[in-house]
């Protein structure tokens, strides 16, 4: 994917704008709890963190089908500090300090 775009998460929804002419290029509504920490874009996706359980969600980026590619499980939240990717893992950390390795790759 390339830089021209500008991804925001905020108020239930994540969205991708492009960045000259400020179009939304998608969206995905319905995310619930607080949304503070910043999006985390790697490769072809989007992960927009959620406080709520069970609302962390991977986004495909592009094409218009099967955007949400899966929704963290239960214990997986993020709620201030913004998710980062290393070794091939999403690592979220929870209001309550736990961190968590999330495999990207598979299909929670």
């Amino acid at each position: 994917m390339t830089s021209d775009a500008v991804i925001i998460s905020s108020n239930r929804i994540v969205e991708e704008l492009d960045k000259s002419t400020g179009k939304q290029r998608w969206a995905v509504e319905g995310i619930e709890g607080n949304t503070v920490a910043g999006p985390l874009v790697f490769d072809d996706f989007v992960l927009a963190p959620s406080s709520d359980k069970g609302q962390t969600r991977l986004i495909r980026r592009g094409g218009p089908d099967d955007r949400v590619v899966w929704q963290a499980g239960e214990k997986s939240t993020a709620s201030f500090a913004s998710p980062v990717f290393a070794q091939g893992q999403i690592i979220l950390v929870s209001k309550a300090s736990i961190a968590t390795g999330l495999d990207w790759r598979r299909r929670e």
